[in-house]
């Protein structure tokens, strides 16, 4: 049976030569003892297994592990080390811009190695983790030569890369890097508890020690202060004290201070003047604005129906209280929104004098809101072009883009202009006057609405595909003609948008409902459906629902591709390929599994008699053909081949290439044996282990 297997793929994929791609000259191969070496890709052994895992080969180097107490090694072609196991390489290439000492010895010292098994600085320093690994300072330092912070008897100190002795061995901590955006001449320390900056000489800078300095690189006129659980702050240059220690928090935005007393928010300046008296529950930033929160125990409009929530009283008791909130400017302060009812977004019981509790709420919302990233730094609101951008959506499983809206004014909450920006808020499309849809990087459409209206554009705005009422998912091309995913009548009550689902996840969710309607009501109006460019319906999915966009051979969406195929659901829950002329692809194996999914060249992941309705389990062919029917697979993925710089820099870029026609499989065997092994698109196994 496996050779009839193997006879069809190869039949199959000589028809293929599209994603055709030279495999590897040394592909990892595994042993029966778990155990990896190399093959080339007829089979044949090449590098005798011996390591506990290998990577693939990249400009002759490939990257291996010994055991836990080795570390990981570089070897060249032949097999031979070119950092051997006793270096115990941390797997950081020629000091990750040169500044982690990254091998060490038996003894447990440290030293630098370039990715050519040199050592840069012999291996003679003990660990200092306190603040991160062993380090290697450039020359931008008080000394003005390459300086390493390490420990002996338990204190730190500074050496430089011939051991002279340039810092004691005095300090609990001492770093070279907290305070140098300001001077690199500073050394922050810490001894008997208390920290303090100090000059190379040990001299103290501030004339006193603080229980904490709180170091922020964004701003560059001074930093924040704590002692005896009191906040204030110090000025750069001048390193005096201009606020004094009476705030429970402060926190730096913009020229000014954020500030609490007895769990009431207020601003000031850096001199300690008010700015924005304490009267609110809560400030924080929100993009390049401020939003700030006030709690009453009765709503600023009394015809209003506010959203309330409920504190906790101290004394076990509860009140209820309107959140409510605005938007100011953060240069001005004046208020940009009028004051809204917010609603406690995540319906929980704060204590009394709960301030910091929402101030860490509304940094764990911030954290999760759409960003990019301008000039080093992850913003969802930004200024670019005289205009104020908001990041409405980072697309992911279709794109790697983001979707923004904006204003020549400051946003307020009615934008004029879309724009699709890369995730360094560069332009793919300049600003436009329309409400962007989604956008098809592969085929260089962009699908777009206005006027109640959606259409197609190119890359160089010209119309594609005519506007029309039916609202447009996605645009693609299929056999070098055009076509347009749409929604045909009505949409599921409750789909995002007012029954309007206008991205990936908007999709998701669309199809989601669908599950919870009756099927006779999915066949009468809430389906989907494929159009030409004279807008004429050359397929709908009445009767189907979609699972994901694929490729005419099963491959799911990768790495930003819209693929113009679809799998989908029939009605009695069955799953396959359509074409998006409605033609059923790879009839042997479609509409046969209720659980599958496409991993490439005609390759798929389904169940196996155990277990019907799992994904995995076992490997099959376009023609239904099982592959190693042995096994039960647990897993399986193209292969991909992490890639590094590896000359004599030695600068790790750790992304992947996706090495085509190769597979990595992880799989139990009958007797209860786990492992993983290589294949390639035609069914060879690069393992000696008996898969039968």
């Amino acid at each position: 049976m496996l050779r009839s297997t193997l006879l069809a793929l190869s039949l199959f994929f000589c028809l293929q030569t599209a994603n055709a791609q030279k495999l590897p000259a040394l592909i990892p191969y595994a042993d029966s003892n778990g155990l990896w070496g190399y093959a080339n890709p007829k089979g044949e052994v090449v590098i005798q297994p011996q390591w506990r895992s290998v990577n693939f080969f990249r400009n002759g180097k490939a990257v291996v592990s010994v055991d836990d107490r080795s570390g990981y090694c570089i070897i060249d072609t032949s097999g031979n080390y070119i950092i051997p196991p006793n270096f115990h390489w941390r797997h950081q290439w020629a000091g990750w811009d040169k500044t982690d000492l990254n091998v060490y010895d038996d003894s447990g010292h440290y030293g630098l190695a370039d990715t050519n098994g040199h050592l840069i600085i012999p291996m003679r320093y003990a660990a200092y983790y306190d603040y991160g690994p062993l380090r290697l300072l450039n020359t931008d330092n008080p000394w003005h030569k390459p300086a390493i912070v390490i420990k002996k008897d338990g204190k730190a100190g500074i050496i430089d890369t011939e051991g002279h002795v340039l810092l004691p061995f005095d300090y609990e901590v001492v770093s070279l890097t907290m305070f140098s955006y300001l001077n690199p001449d500073y050394i922050f320390v810490k001894k008997d508890g208390k920290v303090d900056i100090i000059t190379a000489s040990g001299k103290s800078i501030l004339g006193r020690t603080f229980d904490a300095l709180l170091a922020d690189s964004a701003n560059r006129n001074g930093f924040i202060s704590i002692d005896n659980g009191k906040f204030g702050y110090i000025a750069y240059p001048s390193m005096k004290q201009l606020v004094p220690f009476k705030y429970a928090y402060l926190r730096f935005v913009d020229s000014f201070l954020i500030a609490s007393i007895d769990g009431h928010y207020g601003i000031i300046d850096c001199n300690g003047h008010k700015l924005l008296p304490f009267e609110y529950s809560s400030i924080s930033p929100e993009g390049n604005n401020l939003q700030v929160e006030k709690i009453l125990s009765e709503p600023m409009d009394k015809n209003a129906v506010p959203n309330a929530g409920l504190i906790s009283i101290k004394d076990g008791s509860a009140k209820s209280v309107v959140f409510y909130t605005r938007i100011l400017d953060a240069h001005t302060l004046k208020p940009l929104t009028d004051w809204m009812v917010r609603p406690d977004p995540f319906h929980r019981q704060w204590e009394c004098g709960y301030g910091h509790h929402m101030a860490a709420e509304e940094r764990a919302y911030e954290s999760m809101l759409p960003r990019v990233t301008l000039d080093g730094k992850a913003e969802n609101v930004y200024n670019k072009d005289s205009m104020q951008w908001l990041v409405l959506r980072n697309e992911t499983q279709l794109g790697n883009y983001s979707i923004v809206s904006g204003s020549k004014n400051n946003y307020n909450g009615s934008p004029q202009y879309q724009a699709i920006v890369d995730r360094n808020a560069n332009y793919i499309t300049p600003p436009l006057l329309y409400q962007l849809i989604s956008y098809n990087a592969q085929d260089g459409l962009i699908v777009v609405s206005k006027d109640g209206k959606y259409g197609i554009l190119d890359m160089q705005l010209h119309e594609v595909f005519p506007f029309q009422s039916k609202e447009i998912h996605y645009g693609f091309k299929w056999k070098s003609k055009l076509y347009a995913l749409v929604f045909n009548c009505a949409c599921p009550a409750g789909t995002p948008s007012g029954g309007i689902a206008t991205n990936y996840m908007s999709f998701q969710e669309f199809e989601h409902r669908r599950d919870q309607l009756p099927r006779d009501e999915i066949n009468k109006n809430n389906y989907r459906c494929v159009m030409n460019t004279d807008t004429q319906i050359v397929f709908d999915f009445k009767g189907y629902k979609i699972e994901s966009m694929t490729d005419e051979y099963g491959k799911t969406n990768c790495k930003g591709n819209v693929y113009p195929c679809f799998w989908v659901r029939d009605t009695a829950g069955y799953m396959g390929v359509l074409s998006p002329l409605g033609k059923v692809l790879m009839h042997d194996i479609g509409f046969k599994y209720k659980a599958i999914s496409g991993i490439g060249d005609g390759l798929f992941l389904g169940p196996n008699q155990l277990n019907p309705k799992s994904y995995a389990g076992q490997i099959y062919n376009y023609k239904n053909q099982i592959i190693f029917p042995q096994l039960t697979v647990n897993y399986m993925q193209q292969a991909e081949e992490h890639i590094y710089n590896s000359n004599g820099s030695g600068v790790s870029i750790n992304n992947g290439s996706i090495i085509y026609g190769l597979y990595q499989v992880y799989y139990v065997t009958t007797s209860g044996k786990q492992g993983s092994f290589y294949m390639n698109k035609d069914g060879h196994a690069y393992t000696n282990v008996n898969l039968q």
